[in-house]
């Protein structure tokens, strides 16, 4: 029996089919499929839809919709735009733009919004917020800070006495001093171990500082960081397990303090933590410590003992500031490893 091949007749084009489909911030894809065999014959990509604002929000995602007319100056430091004024923006619901002239937006400049009373709330993703940046907004009720947002500077939301709750992202690493110093509703604050350096003042006169029931037999700590001790604080204390971060000036001039303990955990010691403690003849370093701050121990004429947890390569490593022990007592330094 004689047999004949019948030629393949080759694919023919069918049906577009979407593999994902495209959302405001993320390209979908879409393949081309043969009618006979369904092989994928071509392949496309659809362009992301980008925001559509419904009343100030994405209609997708939920993202608050950018401030318009803000002013901006270029910073080499962080090689990025800071939002430095309001220019001719009337929004009280302020929301920082992630990026301007198709840079990116790294942060708010010093004392950009100072003073402006009829901001309500402000909505910052990532970046920095400078000095004194919204000093006395008397009308700032909310604050959002993002995952991407490093740092807060010293004053940055002084007096801006209708804040009420703050929550501060695991990414922020410092929180300068007098950061919020006089937000006298401010009673619920959070923050993340991520925080290593607390300047002095930073929540001074907060209803949080100003409530009794926060602080611990005359010791104030916010989360796992050390605020400031009473002035009238004596004798020994052992600072609270799991403590990372002890604030600058924590404990300066308690007079009547004689010894202190640092729990193992304990990152940062601050600047001018234990200046003029006259009293102190013992302190005892966990190993974890890296930073030991500027005048930490200046004046603590009496300071006899340094007990310290690690050895003497991990002691050398930790980063001590200008005149940490400057008239301090003739101390022993001792190794307990």
């Amino acid at each position: 029996m004689d047999t004949t091949a019948i030629p393949a007749t080759g694919h023919t084009a069918g049906e577009w089919l979407i593999d994902s489909e495209a959302t405001c911030i993320e390209d979908g894809s879409t393949r081309q499929i043969c009618a006979t065999c369904g092989d994928t014959l071509d392949t496309a990509v659809i362009p992301s839809t980008g925001h559509t604002y419904i009343h100030g929000l994405c209609r997708d995602c939920d993202k608050k919709q950018p401030s318009e007319g803000l002013e901006y100056a270029w910073d080499e430091a962080t090689g990025g735009y800071l939002v430095t004024g309001s220019g001719t923006c009337q929004d009280t619901h302020l929301v920082i733009p992630d990026t301007y002239l198709e840079e990116q937006v790294t942060g708010i400049g010093d004392f950009a919004f100072a003073y402006c009373t009829e901001l309500e709330s402000v909505t910052l993703l990532s970046g920095t917020v400078g000095m004194y940046a919204f000093r006395s907004c008397t009308g700032l009720v909310e604050v959002d800070l993002g995952q991407g947002v490093t740092q807060i500077a010293a004053g940055a939301f002084y007096g801006c006495t209708a804040l009420q709750t703050l929550t501060v992202p695991e990414t922020v690493t410092t929180i300068g001093g007098s950061a919020f110093a006089g937000c006298i509703a401010l009673a619920d604050v959070t923050l993340p171990d991520s925080v290593s350096s607390i300047g002095g003042f930073a929540f001074f006169r907060t209803a949080y500082y100003l409530e009794e029931s926060n602080w611990d037999e005359g010791v104030l700590y916010i989360g796992n960081c050390l605020i400031r001790a009473n002035d009238d604080l004596s004798g020994a204390y052992t600072l609270r397990e799991g403590t990372v971060c002890i604030a600058d000036g924590a404990f300066q001039d308690c007079t009547e303090l004689t010894e202190v303990s640092l729990s193992d955990s304990v990152i940062s010691v601050g600047q001018f933590c234990f200046s003029g403690c006259q009293s102190l003849i013992a302190l005892t370093l966990g190993a974890q410590v890296q930073t030991i701050g500027d005048y930490a121990l200046s004046s603590c004429t009496a300071l006899a003992q340094i007990l310290y947890a690690g050895s003497l390569e991990q002691w050398q490593a930790i980063t001590k500031g200008t005149d940490w022990d400057s008239s301090a007592g003739e101390y022993q330094l001792l190794f307990l490893s």
